[in-house]
């Protein structure tokens, strides 16, 4: 279909200082599923809104297929987009909203007709072509508007958080409509959202984005088991990581108050050592899935249990949460259902250290062993230079090896 590249976008709004996209650089393969990902105010949806014409860039180059698109009109961009709140013609019919499109190219009427019937039947929408969106659901209003982009045939579809006006059931159903429909497609998708599940369960790859800057390029899998900086690692992950600033003394990651003392794998010890870590503090990271009430844990990482006090369970019926304090510090914990724990209760928690995460407290940075390959991310300082500068970042330069 086609390849894109976005070199150095820089993004200011009349009238400000600070930069909302300060030094963006990324290549899109073709017929990817890529998936812009970050908090609300993060630059994500300038970006697509860059690529579809609708923002002016300030300075930089986006192209597809080595073509300049910076001052190609945006209906002559071969890119058809989705937005959040549908935009569907009340007055018209879903034929005729699926069909618009086509009209306004003045394409044959059978060619309109097969195309929307076309693409009506892969998004379940026939029985419902008649129809006004007033008589629809939330979830086929967002199949109209899917449809009305699928049938234009065009080489990108940019969809800016098309799924967050639905309840999560139908959110649920809608994720997986619209993964298939790339694989049916085989175009390329860009998709906007602030819902890492989305992320995770949709994209071929992930690219994370705080204050106009990307934190991390990769696939859903690296993103999460290796995240390169605290910011990635806190952000991926439902619930999010928990962290804790401790001191390493030997094997042992321990709290300035000595009420935690946890054992780490001499290896792990052995290359923060060497990394200059010895008797300094790092931030120690864990996830909730890998904090464990069986005995099994217990036996298998010895020295690396906690005995707290449980503010809060939560049970969800397939698992159960529990919440809790350590060194005044909130932790979550992703327990077994099968536990019956009530909120009050005294509770041993294992860790499954060999999973834990560690950053330098300064940068934010992953401590990583040499052999590694995590990508680098900007730490916090640069993240802030640039948005203030409009520096070009060692992070940012890494994403267009992607």
């Amino acid at each position: 279909m086609v390849e894109m590249s976005l070199e150095h976008i820089r993004k200011v709004y009349p009238g400000q200082i600070v930069a909302a996209i300060p030094d963006y650089n990324l290549k899109i393969n073709d017929g990817e599923f890529t998936v812009f990902i970050g908090p609300s105010g993060s630059g994500k949806s300038t970006i697509l809104r860059m690529i579809a014409g609708l923002e002016d860039i300030t300075s930089g180059e986006f192209k597809m297929d080595g073509r300049l698109m910076n001052d190609v009109e945006p209906k002559n961009r071969d890119i058809a987009m989705v937005f959040q709140n549908y935009a569907l013609y009340p007055h018209m019919t879903v034929f005729d909203n699926m069909a618009f499109g086509l009209k306004l190219r003045k394409e044959p009427k059978d060619k309109i007709k097969e195309a929307v019937d076309k693409a009506a039947e892969l998004l379940g929408l026939t029985d419902f072509l008649d129809r006004k969106p007033a008589n629809l659901s939330g979830g086929q209003r967002q199949r109209v508007a899917l449809g009305r982009a699928m049938v234009r045939d065009a080489k990108v579809m940019l969809l800016d958080e098309p799924l967050s006006n639905l309840d999560a059931k139908l959110r649920v159903e809608m994720r997986s409509t619209v993964a298939k429909l790339h694989q049916e497609l085989g175009n390329n998708f860009i998709y906007v959202t602030h819902d890492q599940i989305e992320a995770m369960t949709m994209a071929d790859r992930i690219v994370l984005i705080d204050h106009g800057v990307i934190q991390q390029v990769g696939s859903p899998e690296e993103l999460y088991n290796n995240p390169g900086n605290k910011f990635v690692a806190g952000f991926m992950g439902s619930p999010s990581m928990n962290f804790l600033n401790l001191i390493l003394k030997g094997d042992q990651l321990v709290s300035k108050d000595g009420k935690v003392n946890l054992k780490i794998p001499k290896g792990d010890s052995k290359f923060l050592r060497e990394k200059g870590y010895e008797n300094k503090e790092l931030i120690f990271g864990i996830r909730p899935e890998d904090i464990h009430t069986e005995s099994v844990a217990k036996d298998a990482y010895p020295g690396d249990t906690v005995k707290v006090k449980l503010d809060l369970v939560e049970p969800l019926g397939s698992e159960t949460m529990y919440y809790f304090e350590l060194n005044n510090q909130q932790f979550v914990a992703r327990v077994s259902a099968r536990e019956i724990a009530q909120t009050g209760d005294q509770a041993e928690l294992t860790f499954q250290i060999s999973s834990a995460h560690f950053f330098d407290p300064i940068t934010e940075l992953a401590i990583v062993p040499p052999e590694a390959k995590v990508y680098k991310s900007p730490t916090r300082q640069e993240s802030d230079v640039a948005n203030t500068k409009g520096t070009s970042l060692e992070g940012q330069k890494f994403s267009e090896k992607y």
